[in-house]
């Protein structure tokens, strides 16, 4: 999506990779222009003959304003994440399930020119592990390798990845999908977390669309001290905060709807916040609702959701601009952008900016 007001040029790299090292893969490279103000669509399938695994660069030159998202579908159900901007040597996956009907993929990509070797870690609902195959894991330069975390952590219904580059960097996702068999359908990307932070935003939770669920992590080596706070959306309604203690390598997991605190709320607002210091990762899963049971079923009427899963990171950081991307079908009343102002006394006044086939027009708001 090129959200300026001049057509750029955009390099696409397209790796195919597997679940062993590839040294010396074929990479292939096309290029795409994008009009201004307008968004262009790349289906995978053109651009390769495909592989386990598919990991994709891709490069502007000389411009900014470009965002680049990419959208899987499958049997279980339609994803989307935005793609990450650079390589970092140490990531955080929040969470992910193994659980009996579940798949949970791991994949490692290394863009760069040289290689990367990593080690990767799990912290399961029994506790850590660390799997000797995953030690010292090569991943050569400009490839990736794709993980079965199931392989190595069974019948777990959260696991949180660790990945500890000791030379190199990389770029981290994980891949989440739901057979049907236990869970409801779902399939959702997970990106990889770069560095903990001190506060992590979700700014938009919609308790119609499934159960919600926070996954937090501390990967420091001290225990850590949070608040998860919940602010209604367009509400003057207090949400008693609730308190979090987790020692060095812990993840706790969070049902925001558990206890009915939030029954008759259509949205709201998820802030964790550490005592602690920057030394905090956390994750927000939504899935599904359950179907309805028993001789009633068949008379209710309900929609399925789209895509089933989705489970994401937090904003660590709060930003004076910020651009997104979203498909909307005309008389489409169930997509909502959420906006969140952290600030205690403050109003905020955002001037936002609906870009898309080559026009724009703008939406002003006042946020409390």
């Amino acid at each position: 999506s090129n959200t300026t007001t001049e057509s750029v040029t955009a390099d696409v790299s397209v790796f195919v990779g597997s679940s062993a090292p590839a040294v010396g893969a074929v990479v292939e490279k096309s290029s795409v222009e994008i009009p201004q103000q307008d968004s262009v669509d790349l289906r995978l399938a053109d651009l390769t003959d495909g592989g386990p695994v598919v990991s994709i660069a891709v490069e502007v030159v000389d411009s900014g304003g470009v965002m680049v998202d990419k959208i899987v579908s499958g049997p279980t159900g339609v994803a989307r994440s935005a793609c990450s901007t650079d390589g970092s040597g140490s990531w955080v996956v929040p969470s992910g399930s193994t659980a009996p009907g579940a798949r949970h993929q791991l994949v490692l990509f290394n863009p760069f020119p040289d290689d990367a070797i990593v080690d990767v870690d799990f912290v399961a609902d029994a506790g850590s592990r660390e799997p000797e195959d995953l030690t010292a894991l090569h991943v050569p330069a400009r490839s990736s390798r794709l993980v079965e975390i199931g392989d190595f952590v069974a019948a777990a219904g959260t696991v949180s990845t660790f990945v500890e580059a000791r030379s190199g960097r990389v770029v981290v996702e994980a891949i989440q999908s739901f057979d049907g068999s236990a869970d409801p359908l779902g399939l959702g990307l997970i990106a990889g977390v770069p560095a903990p932070a001190e506060t992590w935003t979700f700014a938009g939770v919609a308790p119609r669309t499934g159960p919600a669920r926070l996954v937090a992590i501390n990967p420091s080596d001290t225990i850590v001290r949070a608040d998860v706070e919940i602010y209604p959306a367009g509400a003057e309604r207090f949400i008693e905060p609730l308190q979090l203690t987790m020692r060095p390598g812990q993840h706790a997991v969070v049902d925001l709807l558990a206890d009915g605190r939030l029954e008759g709320i259509p949205s709201f607002t998820v802030v964790v916040r550490s005592f602690d210091g920057p030394r905090l990762v956390v994750g927000l899963e939504q899935r599904p609702p359950e179907p309805e049971t028993g001789p009633l079923a068949e008379l209710l009427e309900t929609e399925a959701p789209a895509t089933g899963f989705a489970g994401s990171a937090g904003q660590a950081l709060e930003s004076v601009s910020l651009m997104t991307t979203i498909d909307v079908a005309e008389g489409d009343l169930t997509s909502a952008l959420h906006l969140f102002n952290p600030s205690d006394d403050t109003f905020v006044t955002v001037e936002a900016l609906v870009l898309g086939e080559g026009a724009s027009r703008p939406v002003t708001l006042e946020v409390g």
